[in-house]
C-alpha cells in the first residue's frame, strides 16, 4: 500500500474561510509536561489512523489506534534549519543527533525534547538575568547527568512567567521559590557540605537559637566585618586570630585568659568590678583612675616612672623608696607620725616663701636631757651650718624669740651657734696670713720681694693667680661670706695695715724708742685681733668658750664712730658713750659677743654708731698674761681694748673702781705665748661700790699727813692717790696697769742706749718680748721691719698700696649695704 501524507484538520470557528485549517493544539507553554503531551497526542493519532482497536473515543479530537506506531518527519540538522517559517509546537526528529525537537516561539529556536539523560553541561553561574536557555536546556524526564557541572547551557527546571514555584510533599508546601527568586523553606534545612552566602544572613529572627558545633570563622577582609546586634553566647572557647574591636560592653562571667597584649584605645574606660591579677608587668600609657584601693602585696616593688598624683590620703604600711624628688605642692601640709631619716642633704623649698617650721607638742622643761629638745641633730663630727645670701650686716644668722605669758607676741633674743665654722672661705684666711708674712710685705718692681737670705719670694705665694687676686674684682661676691663678717674682716685688715704703716713711719723717720714700741705693739695687737677673728669667729681653730648667749647687753653710742671695736674689747664709759681709748673713765665694760637679751636697740640705719655692751652675765674678754679663776679683770690702761688679770691680794685701792669683771676660767698654758686670750668673765656684780668709801678714807688720811707735815717738815708720809686729790702734792697713778703701760716702758728705756737704727730696732724687739710678751714667731713682719730699715720702708710702701685696695673694698661693701 502506498504511503501518503495525512493532514489532521478541525474547523476553526474564528476563521471566516470555510476551508479546512491545520490542526491547532493551541498555545501551551513549552516545558517538560508539554513535550510529553505532544508525544502522546501524535502517538494516539498515528495509532488511530491505521486501525481502530478499541473503538472510537468521543472525547478525543484525534485518535490513533494501531500496533506499529506513528512516524514523525525525519530530517537532518541542516534540513531542520532550512524549514521556512516553522510554527510554535512543530515537531521533527533530527537524524543528525537522533533527538526529537519542537519549535518554540518564545525563544524562536528549536528546543530538544530530553529523554535519555545525557543533557549537556549548563551555565557557569546561577542567578544571571536575563537567561535564555539554548536547544538542550530542558530538564530530562529521567534526570540529568552533570547537573552540578555548570557551563554556558545548563539544564533548566522551572517556569518562564512571573509566578512562584512550590514544592510539596504529603500535600504540604515544603519549599517555595517566589516570583522574585526568594527561597522559603517551611521545615529544617540540612546542608551536607559547605554553605556559602554572599550577602547577609539573619538567624533566629523570631526565636530559637543557633548552635555551631565546629570551628567557626567569622569575618573577612577589613571591608566585610562581622556585626552582632544581639547577645552572643559561647559555651566553649572563642579563638580570635585577628584584631577584636568592641564598640560596647564586654561582659565576661568566667575566667578570661589573655595570652597577648590587651589594648583599650580611643580614650575608652575599662571598668573592673572585681580583682585584677597581673602576674607580670602592667603597662598603662594613659591616665589610670582607681575608685578603690590599690594593694601591692607579697613585698613586691611598685615602679612609677612618671608623676603619682594622690588627691587624698596615701597610706603606705611598709617601707617606701623614692628614687627621685617628693614634691608636696599647693601649700599642702605633710604629716609624718614616725621618724624621718634623711641620709643626704635636706632642702626645704625655694624662693622667698620657703620655710621650715617645727611646732611640736613637746613641753618638757628640763634642759639637761637631749630628748627634751624638739629639734635634735646627732652624728658626724660637726654640728649645724647656716649659710645666708644677704651681705647686709643687719641680717641675722639665727634669731631667738620667746612668747609672752599669754602665748602671744614675741621678744627677740639673739644668740649664736657654737662652734660657728667657715663663715668665710679659706682664701680670706690666706689673705690675712699674707698681711703678716714678711715675704708678702715688700714687692719689687718685678712682683717679688728680697729677703735677708737673698731668697726670692713671690708676693702672691700661696694664692692661685688663676682663681683670684688679693681682693675680688668690683661687683664680685662670695655666697659663702656673710656681709657683717666680711665687713669685720676688712676692718681688721685695715687696722693691721694701718698699724704696719705707722710702725714703718716711726722706725724710718724718728728715733724715739717709746713711740716705736707703741707702734710695734699696736701692730702686734692688730695681728692678734685678726688671727683671733679668723681662728675663733671664722675657722674655729680650737678656740672656743662655753658662755654663748650668756649676758644681758644694751646698745650704747660710740664716742668715736670711726673707732674699731670687736667683741671682747674693754671699753671705758664716760657720759654713756664708750671707747677703748678712755683710760680714765667712769666705768669699764666689755663689748658683748652674743648677748642672750639685747636692749635699747637703735634703728637699723644707725647701728654703726652704736655698740653692744655687756651689762650683766658672762662674756669673753681679751686678757693678756696668765689668768686664774677669781682674778679681777682690769683694763690694761693702754687704750688698746685689752685687759689684765690681778689677784685679789694684789689689788690696789684705785683698782676696785676699774674692775671689768671676775675671771671664771683659767688661761690655757699652751697659749701663754699669745698676745692675749679670750677669758670667760662675769660682769655686773657691783664690785666697785667699796671704791668710793676707800677713796674717801684715803682722802682723810692724806689730809692728816699733810697737817703733820706742816708741823714737822721732816715728816715723810705716804700720800694716797684719790679722785679728790691734794693741793701741792704730785701723785703717781696708784692703780694696776699692764706691763706695757707707757709709764713702765719709760722706766724700761731709761737706762738703755743705742748707736744705730738697727740697734734701736733690736732694743724695741727686746722690749716687745721681755715686757709685752709678744711672740715674734707669729708676727715675723715685726722682726724684719725692726732689724732692716730698708725692708721697713718697702713694707710701708706695700701696706700703703694694700690700704687703698682694702678701703676700696670697704666702699663696695657700703654700696652693697
Amino acid at each position: 500500500m502506498r504511503k501518503s501524507k495525512i493532514f489532521f484538520v478541525q474547523p476553526d470557528p474564528s476563521s471566516s474561510n470555510p476551508r479546512k485549517s491545520k490542526f491547532n493544539l493551541g498555545y501551551i507553554q513549552s516545558g517538560f509536561y508539554l513535550n510529553l503531551f505532544k508525544c502522546l497526542v501524535f502517538l494516539i493519532m498515528a495509532i488511530g489512523a491505521s486501525s481502530n482497536l478499541y473503538g472510537q473515543i468521543p472525547s478525543a479530537i484525534v485518535e490513533f489506534e494501531g500496533k506499529t506506531g506513528i512516524l514523525i518527519p525525519r530530517v537532518t540538522t541542516a534540513e531542520r534549519d532550512a524549514i521556512v517559517d516553522p510554527k510554535d509546537g512543530q515537531l521533527i526528529y533530527n537524524m543528525t543527533d537522533d533527538r526529537f525537537y519542537y519549535f518554540s516561539d518564545i525563544t524562536d529556536t528549536w528546543r530538544r525534547v530530553s529523554i535519555d539523560g545525557d543533557t549537556p553541561p549548563g551555565s557557569t553561574g546561577t542567578g544571571e538575568i536575563p537567561h535564555q536557555p539554548s536547544l538542550g536546556a530542558d530538564w530530562n524526564v529521567r534526570g540529568n547527568e552533570g547537573a552540578d557541572v555548570f557551563s554556558s547551557d545548563p539544564p533548566l527546571l522551572g517556569n518562564t512567567d512571573y509566578k512562584p514555584i512550590v514544592f510539596i510533599t504529603d500535600d504540604l508546601e515544603r519549599l517555595r521559590i517566589t516570583e522574585d527568586g526568594i527561597v522559603k523553606i517551611a521545615g529544617d534545612l540540612e546542608v551536607g557540605e559547605d554553605l556559602t552566602v554572599k550577602q547577609n544572613v539573619f538567624l533566629n529572627t523570631e526565636g530559637g537559637s543557633t548552635s555551631i558545633n565546629g570551628p567557626t570563622t567569622v569575618g573577612g577582609p577589613a571591608m566585610n566585618p562581622a556585626t552582632f546586634t544581639g547577645p552572643v553566647q559561647m559555651d566553649k572557647t572563642l579563638n580570635v586570630d585577628g584584631a577584636t574591636t568592641l564598640n560596647n560592653t564586654l561582659d565576661v562571667d568566667g575566667v578570661t585568659t589573655l595570652n597577648n597584649d590587651l589594648f583599650v584605645t580611643g580614650m575608652s574606660s575599662t571598668q573592673l568590678t572585681g580583682t585584677l591579677d597581673v602576674d607580670k608587668t602592667l603597662n598603662v600609657d594613659g591616665a589610670t583612675t582607681l575608685q578603690s584601693n590599690l594593694d601591692v602585696n607579697n613585698m613586691a616593688p611598685t615602679h612609677l616612672t612618671g608623676t603619682l598624683d594622690v588627691d587624698k590620703t596615701l597610706n603606705v604600711d611598709g617601707a617606701t623608696t623614692l628614687q627621685s624628688n617628693l614634691d608636696v605642692n599647693n601649700m599642702a601640709p605633710t604629716h609624718l607620725t614616725g621618724t624621718l631619716d634623711v641620709d643626704k642633704a635636706f632642702t626645704v623649698g625655694t624662693g622667698s616663701t620657703a620655710m621650715l617650721k617645727f611646732d611640736p607638742a613637746k613641753n618638757l622643761t628640763s634642759e639637761d636631757a637631749f630628748a627634751n629638745y624638739p629639734l635634735q641633730i646627732t652624728g658626724a663630727k660637726q654640728g649645724m651650718a647656716i649659710e645666708v645670701n644677704a651681705w647686709q650686716p643687719d641680717r641675722n644668722f639665727i634669731a631667738f624669740f620667746s612668747k609672752g605669758k599669754d602665748g602671744t607676741g614675741a621678744v627677740e633674743m639673739r644668740g649664736r651657734i657654737e662652734p660657728n665654722n667657715n663663715f668665710l672661705v679659706n682664701d680670706f684666711q690666706m689673705l690675712a696670713e699674707n698681711l703678716a708674712d714678711p715675704d708678702m710685705a715688700s714687692e719689687s718692681p718685678d712682683g717679688s720681694v728680697q729677703a735677708d737670705d737673698d731668697t726670692t719670694f713671690n708676693a702672691q705665694a700661696g694664692v692661685d693667680a688663676n682663681s683670684m687676686t688679693m681682693l675680688p674684682a668690683s661687683g664680685q661676691t662670695y655666697s659663702e661670706i656673710n656681709g657683717e663678717q666680711l665687713a669685720e674682716f676688712i676692718v681688721l685688715c685695715v687696722e693691721l695695715i694701718g698699724a704696719a704703716i705707722t710702725l714703718g713711719t716711726s722706725f724710718t723717720s724718728i728715733f724715739d724708742p717709746l713711740d716705736i714700741f707703741e707702734a710695734a705693739l699696736a701692730l702686734a695687737i692688730s695681728a692678734a685681733n685678726l688671727g683671733m677673728y679668723i681662728g675663733f669667729t671664722l675657722a674655729n681653730l680650737g678656740i672656743a668658750y662655753e658662755s654663748g648667749s650668756g649676758d644681758y647687753a644694751e646698745w650704747l653710742p660710740r664716742a668715736d664712730t670711726t673707732e674699731i671695736l670687736h667683741f671682747g674689747d674693754v671699753v671705758g664709759v664716760i657720759g654713756g658713750e664708750v671707747s677703748k681709748e678712755y683710760i680714765l673713765a667712769d666705768k669699764f665694760m666689755v663689748v658683748s659677743a652674743a648677748p642672750a637679751v639685747l636692749g635699747n636697740m637703735p634703728q637699723t640705719r644707725h647701728e654703726s654708731k652704736f655698740e653692744k655692751i655687756a651689762f650683766m652675765g658672762q662674756v669673753p674678754v681679751k686678757v693678756r698674761g696668765t689668768v686664774h679663776i677669781g682674778d679681777y679683770i682690769l683694763p690694761s690702761s693702754d687704750g688698746d681694748g685689752l685687759a689684765i688679770a690681778v689677784h685679789p691680794d694684789k689689788m690696789k685701792v684705785k683698782d676696785f673702781q676699774r674692775i671689768v669683771g671676775i675671771a671664771w676660767e683659767d688661761s690655757k698654758k699652751e697659749n701663754e705665748k699669745d698676745l692675749y686670750q679670750m677669758i670667760n668673765t662675769a660682769v655686773g656684780i657691783n664690785q666697785n661700790d667699796l671704791a668710793r668709801v676707800i677713796d674717801q678714807m684715803q682722802l682723810v688720811m692724806n689730809q692728816m699727813q699733810e697737817a703733820i707735815k706742816e708741823v714737822n717738815p721732816a715728816y715723810e708720809g705716804f700720800v694716797f692717790d684719790t679722785d679728790s686729790g691734794v693741793n701741792g702734792v704730785n701723785l703717781s697713778p696708784d692703780f694696776t696697769v699692764s706691763a706695757s703701760h707707757r709709764s713702765k716702758i719709760e722706766e724700761y728705756f731709761a737706762d738703755k742706749t743705742y748707736e744705730t737704727q738697727e740697734e734701736l730696732g733690736q732694743l724695741v724687739l727686746d722690749a716687745l718680748v721681755d715686757v709685752a710678751g709678744v711672740n715674734l714667731t707669729e708676727i715675723p713682719v715685726l722682726e724684719n721691719m725692726l732689724t732692716n730699715p730698708e725692708y721697713a720702708q718697702k713694707a710701708q710702701d706695700y701696706y700703703a698700696q694694700k690700704l687703698v685696695e682694702y678701703k676700696n673694698w670697704m666702699e663696695q661693701l657700703k654700696r652693697n649695704n
